[in-house]
This record gives C-alpha cells, sequence and structure tokens, in this order.
C-alpha cells in the first residue's frame, strides 16, 4: 500500500511495504548489473565507449536522444577512460533505465534484447561431425526453411582456425574469414541461434600434423615453433594458441549448459542398446590418483566483496616476476589458485608403475586439450618416468633435437628419424617396456601406446570407453585386459573412482532399462576453466606466487613454489552462479527428478560455490523439490544406484563435471 501521514496502516503493513519496496530495488540493481555484464564484451569489468554505443544501439535509442560522448562523460565520474559497473548504477538517466527495465521477461529476471531477424548458424566442424553435416544439416534446412529461417555455415575447423590466424602468409584467393571470431560476437548476442557440432581440441602433435597437410595442398603457413627464439617465432606461437587445445569452447560459451536428451531420443537408445562389457566382481580394475601434492590440497579460493583487479606475481631469489599483470573481478566473483607440485607428481607416477600388479595394464587418463597447458605438462612427466632410462641416456641428444616429452613418445619417434642413432634410441624405448608394467594401448596394431599422444586419452572419452569394455582396456596383443586408471588429481579421479567400484558390485548399466542423467552445467563466461588460459603458468624458478589487489596491495593467495611446478587461477563470476542455480530449480520443477549439486566442503572452490547456492536457492519457491548438495563421489553413487533403477536425475555440476559427464 502507498505510505503517507495518515494511510492508517499497521506497523506490519509498513514495514510489508518497506521491504517490498527493498525487493524490487535490488531486483531493479540485478537487472541494471546484468545488462552491464552483457555489454562488457570483453569481460574486463568495466565499458569502453564502443560497447556503450552499442548497448545503447542494442536499447533502439532514437537518433538524437542520448548522445554517446557526453553519457560517456557523464557515466565515467572517475575519468579514467571506462565505465565501471558502480558508475553505471549510480548515474545512469532514468530513461536509459527504463529501456532496460522494458526489456524485462515475465519472470523479471532477465534483460530481453531486440531480436533484428532470425539466423542460425551450423559450425563445420573436422572428421566424424562431417558425417552429421552431411546428413543432417540437409534435414536442418528444409525444415528451416519452410518458416523462413535461414541457416549459414561457418567453418570452425582446426584448418580454417589456421588460415584464419595467417593471413599475411596467404595468397589474397586463399585467405579466409575469422569465423570463430565472429561466432564469438554472435554468442554475445541474445539473437545468436548457433548449433555447434563436436570440434577438435587440437593437441601440438595434430596441430603440426594440420599444418603439413595445408602445406602440402599449397598453403604456405609457418610452421609450429617448438622452442621460439625470436621476436617473430613467439608471435607465431602466439597465434597458434589460438588454435590450440579448446579453443573453441571458450568463445562461445556466454551461457550455462542444459543437457538432456528428448523423450525418444531415450526411448530410442533403450530399444537399440549400444555394447556393454560384463564385469566380474574380482576385477583388478582400479582409479589411482594422488594423495597430496596436487590441486586438491593446495586450493585456496576467496570471493570479492566490490570491483577491483588483481596482479599475479612471482616473488624469487633474483626479485619479483609479474606473471599477469591485471585480472579485473566483479562483485561476489570466485576466484581460486591452486599448484600442482612436479616433485611429489613423478613421484606419483613412479610409485603406480612399481605397484601395478601382473595381469593389470598401466594408462594414464587427463585431459590435455581443454586443460591445454597444465595437463600436456603433466603427460609429458608420465612419459619421462615411464621412460625413464632412455631419456636418461639421451638426455643431451633429446635437448638437440628439441624433443618436447608433452607430446608424447610420438615426438621422440618423428624427431629421431632418420637419425644415424635412431636404431640405438629405438631399441632402448623397447627395453623400457621391459622395465615397466604392460601398458594400454590405443592403436594395437600400429603400436600406438597410451603415452603416444597427449590428444589420444581424454579422460572422458577414454574411461567411458573402459567403461563400457568391462572395466578393461586393450594390450599389445590387441586384447582386453584389467587396468590401473591413473588420474592424478583429486578434484575428479573420485567420480571415476565411484564408477569403477559400483560395476565390480552390482554389474554393468542396464541401457535399456536404465534411468537418464541430464546436466545443468556451470560454463557461463568462462566459468572454472581450468589450467586452460592466461592464468596457469609453468613456474619458471623456485619462490612464491602472490595474487596481489591491485589498488591497496593486499594479499589474496600466496602460494610456495618449486621451478617446474604448475600453478592456476580461475574465475567463476556471480551472474552464472545465479542463473545456474535458477535453471537446476527449473528443471527439477519441470521434471520432477532429484537435483544433485555435485560440490564438496574438502575444496574450497566448492565451499564458496556451497554458500551461494544455499543463499540463491532460497530466492525460489523449492517446496516439494528434491534439491541435493552432495560431494561428487556420493553423487556418482546416489546417480547411478537411481539409474540401476531407472529413474532420471538431474546433475547439477560445475564446468570440469560437466565436461567429463
Amino acid at each position: 500500500p502507498p505510505l503517507g501521514a495518515r494511510c492508517g496502516s499497521s506497523l506490519k503493513d509498513v514495514l510489508d511495504a518497506i521491504d517490498s519496496r527493498a525487493e524490487a530495488a535490488k531486483a531493479e540493481l540485478a537487472i541494471l548489473a546484468q545488462a552491464f555484464e552483457r555489454y562488457d564484451g570483453d569481460g574486463s569489468g568495466a565499458l569502453s565507449s564502443e560497447e556503450l554505443a552499442k548497448a545503447l544501439q542494442d536499447l533502439d535509442m532514437p537518433a538524437g536522444e542520448v548522445d554517446v560522448h557526453q553519457l560517456f562523460s557523464a557515466l565515467d565520474i572517475n575519468k579514467d577512460g571506462t565505465v565501471e559497473l558502480t558508475e553505471w548504477l549510480d548515474n545512469l538517466p532514468k530513461g536509459t533505465k527504463l529501456r532496460i527495465m522494458d526489456k524485462m521477461t515475465r519472470d523479471g529476471d532477465y534483460v530481453q534484447f531486440s531480436i533484428p531477424d532470425v539466423k542460425i548458424v551450423y559450425t563445420y566442424t573436422d572428421e566424424a561431425p562431417m558425417l552429421a553435416t552431411y546428413s543432417l544439416l540437409p534435414v536442418f534446412r528444409a525444415f528451416c526453411g519452410m518458416g523462413n529461417v535461414e541457416i549459414l555455415k561457418k567453418d570452425i575447423s582446426v584448418a580454417a582456425r589456421i588460415l584464419a590466424n595467417f593471413p599475411d602468409y596467404l595468397t589474397r584467393e586463399q585467405r579466409v574469414d575469422d569465423d570463430l571470431d565472429k561466432l564469438g560476437a554472435l554468442a554475445k548476442n541474445p539473437a545468436g541461434n548457433i548449433i555447434k557440432l563436436p570440434n577438435i581440441s587440437a593437441s601440438v602433435p595434430q596441430l603440426t600434423a594440420a599444418i603439413a597437410e595445408l602445406q602440402s595442398q599449397g598453403f604456405m603457413v609457418p610452421d609450429y615453433p617448438t622452442e621460439p627464439k625470436t621476436d617473430k617465432e613467439a608471435d607465431i606461437v602466439a597465434r597458434y594458441a589460438k588454435v590450440l587445445g579448446s579453443a573453441v569452447n571458450p568463445v562461445l560459451r556466454e551461457g550455462n549448459s542444459d543437457r538432456r536428451a528428448a523423450q525418444p531420443v531415450k526411448a530410442f537408445a533403450q530399444s537399440h542398446p549400444h555394447k556393454v562389457g560384463a564385469w566380474k566382481p574380482d576385477s583388478k580394475s582400479h582409479v589411482a590418483h594422488m594423495s597430496g601434492g596436487d590441486f586438491f590440497e593446495s586450493e585456496q579460493s576467496a570471493i570479492m566483496d566490490k570491483i577491483c583487479s588483481v596482479r599475479i606475481e612471482l616473488e624469487h631469489a633474483g626479485g619479483t616476476t609479474v606473471l599477469k599483470a591485471k585480472t579485473s573481478l566483479l562483485p561476489g566473483e570466485i576466484i581460486d589458485a591452486s599448484v600442482l607440485r612436479v616433485a611429489q607428481l613423478r613421484e606419483f607416477f613412479e610409485q603406480q608403475l612399481q605397484s601395478t600388479e601382473p595381469g593389470t595394464l598401466f594408462s594414464l587418463h587427463l585431459k590435455a586439450t581443454m586443460m591445454k597447458i597444465s595437463d600436456p605438462v603433466m603427460f609429458g612427466h608420465c612419459v619421462e618416468v615411464f621412460y625413464k632410462s632412455a631419456f636418461e641416456k639421451h638426455a643431451a641428444l633429446f635437448k638437440e633435437l628439441g624433443v618436447n616429452p608433452n607430446n608424447g613418445l610420438g615426438d621422440v619417434y618423428a624427431k629421431i628419424a632418420g637419425h644415424p642413432k635412431q636404431a640405438e634410441v629405438e631399441a632402448d624405448i623397447m627395453a623400457c617396456y621391459a622395465e615397466r608394467p604392460a601398458m594400454a594401448y590405443v592403436d594395437s596394431n600400429n603400436g600406438i601406446t597410451n603415452l603416444h599422444v597427449p590428444s589420444d586419452v581424454i579422460v572422458d572419452a577414454s574411461m567411458a570407453a573402459a567403461v563400457r569394455d568391462s572395466g578393461r582396456m586393450w594390450t599389445k596383443e590387441d586384447t582386453l585386459c584389467d587396468t590401473k586408471f591413473v588420474i592424478p588429481d583429486r578434484c575428479y579421479a573420485g567420480i571415476y573412482d565411484a564408477i569403477v567400484e559400483d560395476c565390480k558390485k552390482n554389474g554393468a548399466l542396464d541401457v535399456s532399462s536404465c534411468g537418464h542423467t541430464s546436466n545443468v552445467g556451470l560454463m557461463a563466461a568462462k566459468a572454472e576453466e581450468y589450467g586452460s588460459h592466461d592464468k596457469t603458468f609453468i613456474i619458471p624458478e623456485d619462490g612464491k606466487v602472490n595474487v596481489i589487489i591491485r589498488k591497496g596491495g593486499q594479499q589474496v593467495f600466496s602460494h610456495d613454489v618449486k621451478k617446474g611446478d604448475i600453478w592456476r587461477m580461475c574465475q567463476t563470476k556471480d551472474a552464472p552462479v545465479r542463473d545456474w542455480v535458477k535453471l537446476a530449480v527449473v528443471r527439477a520443477k519441470n521434471s520432477g527428478a532429484p537435483a544433485i549439486f555435485w560440490l564438496t566442503e574438502k575444496r574450497a572452490h566448492d565451499r564458496n560455490v556451497i554458500a551461494k547456492v544455499q543463499e540463491y536457492l532460497q530466492l525460489y519457491d523449492t517446496a516439494g523439490l528434491d534439491i541435493r548438495v552432495l560431494a561428487p563421489e556420493e553423487a556418482m553413487r546416489q546417480t547411478l544406484a537411481r539409474a540401476r533403477e531407472g529413474k532420471d536425475t538431474i546433475s547439477v555440476t560445475g564446468n570440469v563435471l560437466r565436461d567429463y559427464l
């Protein structure tokens, strides 16, 4: 009710009205803040004049109604050349605020933007997805054509990404548009519709193979310098870095994921079940992980209480080296930092090799594509430890040839080919197999082992295949055998251990009757992009890594480190977490299935996420809903139990588990 001197309302009515208006003010601030984040295209935490101009254009401001330069000057109170969130909220003209508020959805939670026309962009990618391009794309075009919806095809294959980054090495006729860059801009526009097929997350061996193939066809792109020595070579490496690893997904991830199978698809899968091997209770297959020195143990986490930026620096005997000068942060943003200690990693690999039982294969499972900086290094250490005698004997030769163990054993064979010592090196490599336990093979017929190429064994694909094959992998003789699955970091190894132990106890899942597990994944605004970005470093010398708030100098994190250790920091913005929680509640309401948040109090990052989940769940009516927060291992066990009973479950996970599941 309206408040006035003579309104006659009870004290409760007055307090209710105050609360109502306070909530409305909070809702308005949330909407304006969300609009700010949407218009902040580069995620810097501040709007440039160009981004403000795009915002006004999106808001359909009539020509002459608002002068961009005048508005920018009025908003930029501290005159630093940008508009920060507080300046946006405090000084935005009322008329512009109303334009934003008018674009609310019925739920009152999200800004709704104008859609000038309707187009769908279909991504043209690599290898197997081409089958879908030739079979499914014509169906899409025929169906959408009836509604006058245009389908455009954009090439984001490895080859196209290489060509787009090296126009100055190509003839005018050979040059191609940077479709990935254009799709990245489109993904920030709510009018964008993108059908993204799976793409290759290129490892260095895959990259060099693609380069060689392009060169053979007359595209004179440069070779990939493994150890850049000049500014020109450094520039080439920087350009190729945009192609390596999961170069595509972080560009296109502007929203959280909602993965689920349509009911007809699930019914078809149940009627036509894929092959699943039987499990034996006495199977020797098991998961091995580190007990200390991993990212899990060392993780530190903090929630930012205001807009700020941080500096990452290495304090060492010779002074201080800035690893990253500035990372902008928003209020409520979670940042984490952790270190994997390489000495303990190598000890762990040696222990696992020594303890592998006869009749059991040794295998390593990482994500060297998504974690394109950290995991290839971990892979390389395993290569060096497994083939220790050969690497020690030929250390000088391997250095001379530029052998990089991070690229796998295949790099040794490639670099030694034609060398006078080729036969000797290959004999010494073969001798290592007599010293070490039997290893899992990727391609037995061609002698391709588990350690040949880092991208050949990607944990979410390799473990799924092993589970379907009765918990076994392939031997040198092309037969299946029980296997030790080595997954070093405990952040995620436990879920695979839960799967293996469940199958040993209860047998394989019955595809024809098991329940469906959908996923709500936290991935918007590059949330939880661990080990794959500009905040992951291989430490160059002993010292201490500090994360410092740039204005004020307060220390946020600090880790003692040794040369070669892998240190990483990541960000998770508050708005994606809010949306993730809402999406989980909506899915639980619509499906009637339990929604399980896979989070553990034993991990620093997860503790901060749990606090946010508990806070944001209070914003929704969850009466009658089954919403749980469980450690990933227990979440996996409960999900498997429900699946065996034919019951559906919603897994609500962070970015990495979203990918692994």
